[in-house]
């Protein structure tokens, strides 16, 4: 059986069956089927559990023998701890585990049928949403030898009245926010940054921000990555490890969309500000300024959180993405070095991680849909092909790990 096993359980010998993806820079560490090693020196294998370490990776994916679990009795208990509702943690360093893929096939036609997922946003607002931004991703792009103030002004009240329509959904509904619906695997960008600002706006109606507050938040959400499209698009797609110039180049785009939205007057102070800073991290450690703690704008803390979610949680051209349970302890392994626990709290409370209904493939291979998710992390399943109902959070499913939702 395949397990998810912490790097300080892992064995001589044992093969990997996952691309192993750094959670320091990106890079990739070792391929799928690559055998670890254990000792100092081995010629055999480059991925030792020094490398492991190095790059902050705390868990891989292996094939153990179906009898491994009962071996190990200590193991079992802490995937069976993992499984429940969990406390945010400080100290653990993040976990990505990623392949290389090309975009996932559907299941075989299910023997039962599936009810539709109800959307978080209806398929007109979410196109009026997507056309929006890549209005003004275009402005940007063109700003850069136009000066067509008409037009930008166009653009800027397209984003308001898309924002204004979205808080005023997300106020009606008052319930758990999960983003599965609209995501696509075709124009990443603009996708990425109306799941930031949905997951953004609801984040601050739970913190008490006003009506006008929120509406703002909104706006610097689904512009917080405007300034990438000053950058090469070679550099922001390039799938590899960027270089030491390639990155700090990346690492301008917050200062310059910034400067692109106080440029055509988008929005107020705080708007900018929260542009600027949606990569500097609590312990002081982010871009562009090492800001820390309490000096981070409120905005740029609750779109840290989100941009990292959904990017984590979303499909590109060189990985798969990662399951929402697996992206939720991501963030909550860096509450106090990147994210303020406050807000992390928030968003936890929020997410709803499969919705009634959402189909999921397993890592046995085999296809369910989610009947009950009181637990959100293991939710109660029927499968697809025999209808047996299946509780992930049994001590017997334990090994099975949700690897996907399919659409």
């Amino acid at each position: 059986m395949l397990i998810q096993i912490p790097i300080e359980k892992i064995e001589h010998g044992m093969i990997v069956h996952q691309d192993i993806i750094s959670a320091i820079d990106g890079s990739l560490i070792a391929k799928k089927g690559t055998r670890i090693s254990t000792k100092k020196g081995d010629k055999l294998s480059n991925l030792t559990i020094e490398r492991f370490h190095e790059h902050g990776v705390t868990h891989t994916l292996v094939k153990v023998a179906d009898n491994y679990l009962d071996n190990h009795p200590d193991l079992a208990q802490k995937l069976a701890k993992q499984s429940q509702p969990p406390q945010p943690k400080q100290s653990e360093k993040p976990k990505i585990d990623i392949e290389e893929v090309s975009p996932p096939k559907p299941p075989k036609k299910p023997d039962i049928e599936l009810p539709k997922v109800e959307a978080l946003v209806d398929d007109e607002l979410r196109e009026m949403a997507v056309d929006s931004i890549r209005n003004m991703f275009s402005i940007a792009n063109e700003g850069k030898t136009t000066e067509n103030m008409t037009t930008a002004y166009k653009a800027v009240k397209e984003i308001e009245d898309v924002v204004d329509k979205l808080v005023d959904s997300l106020d009606e509904s008052n319930s758990l926010v999960h983003i599965a619906g609209i995501k696509s695997y075709d124009e990443y960008t603009y996708h990425h940054s109306l799941s930031v600002a949905i997951l953004s706006i609801s984040i601050g109606q739970s913190m008490g921000l006003s009506g006008y507050e929120v509406r703002q938040l909104g706006r610097c959400a689904m512009l917080h990555d405007i300034g990438k499209i000053l950058i090469p698009q070679e550099i922001i797609n390039k799938p590899g490890k960027l270089t030491d110039v390639e990155f700090e180049t990346i690492k301008n785009h917050p200062a310059l969309g910034s400067e692109f939205i106080a440029k055509w007057n988008i929005g107020d102070m705080a708007l900018r500000l929260g542009v600027l800073t949606h990569h500097e991290k609590i312990d002081g450690t982010g871009y562009p300024n090492r800001l820390s703690g309490k000096k981070i704008p409120l905005w740029g803390q609750i779109i840290s959180v989100a941009d990292v979610y959904d990017a984590v949680t979303s499909y590109r051209s060189y990985r798969l993405p990662m399951p929402p349970a697996e992206a939720v302890e991501l963030v909550m392994s860096q509450v106090g070095t990147a994210f303020d626990y406050e807000v992390v709290r928030v968003f936890i409370d929020k997410l709803e991680l499969y919705p009634i209904n959402t189909c999921l493939e397993l890592s046995n291979g085999r296809f369910g849909v989610v009947i009950n998710n009181e637990y959100a992390m293991r939710p109660i399943i029927q499968m697809t092909d025999n209808n047996e109902i299946v509780d992930l959070l049994s001590f017997e499913n334990l090994s099975h790990m949700i690897v996907r939702v399919i659409d």
